[in-house]
């Protein structure tokens, strides 16, 4: 997990503005979400990745992104 998330944190050092590619909603986009939501489940320190959760919290506002997101579906079990 570890080395993933090293890469995708140097990918969004080089690429991201306010969503991973940019500034528009992209498939990595669609992909990070349950990454990070997987991590921070496991209890897996993410403060080293700060381009990962700064993407993440503006995701986290969007209404489409906030209505797919995995705590928020009806099978979702803590």
């Amino acid at each position: 997990l570890l080395h993933g998330l090293s890469a995708i944190e140097a990918f969004l050092k080089k690429y991201s503005g306010s969503y991973s590619y940019g500034n528009q909603i992209t498939a990595a986009d669609c992909f990070l979400v349950p990454q990070v939501f997987a991590a921070k489940r496991f209890n897996f320190k993410l403060d080293e990745f700060t381009n990962i959760l700064r993407v993440y919290s503006n995701l986290e506002q969007h209404k489409d992104i906030a209505a797919a997101h995995p705590q928020n579906q009806p099978d979702y079990q803590a």
